[in-house]
């Protein structure tokens, strides 16, 4: 399958010079070159963008779900890990 907005990993960057917290840049990687996502933003990544939100949403009631089931499942625990750093990143922490 082939994605049509800019593959990540994207990152945030703050400016320097403007230290107000709504001037962040948006930073990805597009055939190996690093892009301001910013400067460039196309439908596809409007599209992800927009749809962030709901796709967070649904992974936290994934790993809710599961948080409540007995497991000693080694790929199931590693796969729930990703998500909760998944979450934990969206949230401004370590991802």
């Amino acid at each position: 399958m082939t994605t049509k907005h800019t593959p990540g990993p994207w990152t945030i960057y703050q400016h320097p010079l403007t230290p107000e917290p709504s001037s962040f840049d948006i930073f990805g990687l597009r055939d190996g070159e690093e892009v301001d996502i910013a400067e460039n933003v196309t439908a596809a990544n409007a599209a992800l963008i927009a749809a962030a939100p709901a796709l967070y949403e649904a992974l936290k009631g994934i790993v809710a779900d599961f948080d409540r089931l007995p497991t000693g499942d080694y790929l199931l625990n590693a796969l729930l890990d990703k998500a909760r750093a998944a979450l934990a990143s969206a949230d401004g922490g370590a991802a």
